[in-house]
């Protein structure tokens, strides 16, 4: 079997358990390596309950986690159900990947270059000399997706990199695509055939004055609420930097909410890393859940009093879980609605959010637009359209 990154399995795993519920960050992805590698070889079936206990975030995904455990490891075992990764290789197995991991972490020979870490190896590297099969090109698609066709979920941190030039190439794009409107002119611009024909009836029918209009450029206030609940921490940072993009260009409001809202324009303006304190303090006591109607009814009322009008964009970063009650989603977006403005909702998954809130809500939605990954973020000026 061909030599593979461990890590590119256990990604594979992260994004199954992401699948049924479990929230798993870089950090627990990054820490159950780490606990894989320093377990001894003899005692690799203690992996479980090491892995169990870093991506367990309730009592209800503690019980469930042996279960999908089993299923993804170890399916031959499990009964009437089948498990389809999209690869055409065969996985390794557990022990199998436990044991890689003690290898590179020391017994590199001297002299030889350690592959990067998190990358897999080269494609058909050394399977000349170990395999008996006659020669093939070593063509073909790549077994991961691009990075403009990955999932957030599964981005590594050395990847973060890259996204600032797509945040950079973006604020140019909004700064090119703001909305025209026409605007009166005196002497100069494009005719305008109905007011100069209508002015033409006080003379007669005759075109003593012409009206000119002329196009301006209009921004609308722009006004974005992310979500940085416990379900939404892998997103949530991708955008506050689109939200910082959006703050710099359109002179946009932020706000961060969870079980409680905070402002945190200033700090995105001056690029404060005071922003994940912000973070932080709305996120404490995480056990309430998300209460989404709320905070988006105190940032109506409290802090968009008088600045929220037509033609103005009302954008929402979640993915739709609230606990409040479901009915009351649906009653903030319609007062949004209310005032001329239009309410864009962008969730960090492929399909619209299917949860009880959104489904009463999604009337009063504009538009859904998915987020999940760097070519969704690509549509996003056609917000502005």
């Amino acid at each position: 079997m061909k030599a593979t990154d461990p890590r590119e399995r256990l990604g594979e795993f992260a994004h199954y358990l992401r699948d049924h519920g479990f929230a798993l960050g870089y950090a627990e992805l990054e820490l159950m390596v780490r606990a894989a590698a320093a377990l001894p070889l003899s005692q690799w079936g203690r992996v479980e309950a090491l892995w169990r206990s870093i991506a367990s975030g309730s009592h209800k995904q503690w019980l469930k986690y042996p279960e999908l455990h089993q299923a993804f490891w170890f399916p031959h075992k499990v009964r009437a159900s089948t498990r389809s990764s999209g690869l055409t290789r065969r996985g390794r197995t557990l022990p199998e990947l436990v044991q890689q991991m003690h290898g590179e972490q020391g017994n590199t020979p001297p002299g030889q270059v350690k592959p990067t870490e998190g990358m897999a190896e080269q494609e058909g590297s050394g399977d000349a000399e170990a395999s008996d099969a006659p020669p093939h090109a070593q063509g073909g698609a790549a077994r991961t997706a691009p990075l403009d066709q990955r999932d957030f979920a599964d981005w590594m941190p050395g990847d973060m990199d890259r996204f600032e030039p797509l945040v950079e190439a973006l604020k140019r794009r909004l700064r090119q695509q703001l909305l025209r409107r026409l605007q009166s002119h005196r002497t100069s611009g494009v005719i305008h055939v109905r007011r100069s024909l209508r002015a033409a009836l006080a003379t007669g029918g005759e075109l003593v004055k012409l009206h000119h209009v002329r196009r301006k450029r209009r921004q609308p206030r722009v006004v974005v609420l992310v979500d940085v609940s416990r379900s939404m921490e892998v997103h949530a940072q991708f955008f506050l930097r689109l939200s910082r993009a959006l703050v710099e260009v359109m002179d946009a409001r932020a706000f961060v909410f969870h079980t409680r809202l905070a402002e945190v324009t200033p700090l995105l303006k001056r690029r404060s890393e005071r922003v994940q304190e912000k973070v932080n303090a709305v996120t404490f006591g995480f056990g309430g859940g998300t209460r989404i109607a709320s905070c988006l009814h105190e940032a109506l009322h409290q802090h968009l009093a008088r600045s929220l009008s037509r033609g103005d964009l009302f954008m929402v970063f979640s993915d739709g879980y609230d606990t409040d009650e479901p009915e009351a989603l649906a009653e903030v977006l319609a007062q949004v609605r209310a005032r001329g403005a239009r309410v864009c909702w962008l969730h960090p998954t492929v399909e619209v959010p299917q949860s009880a809130a959104m489904a009463l809500a999604a009337q009063h939605v504009t538009r859904f637009m998915p987020a999940h990954n760097l070519a969704s973020l690509s549509r996003l000026p056609e917000l502005l359209m």
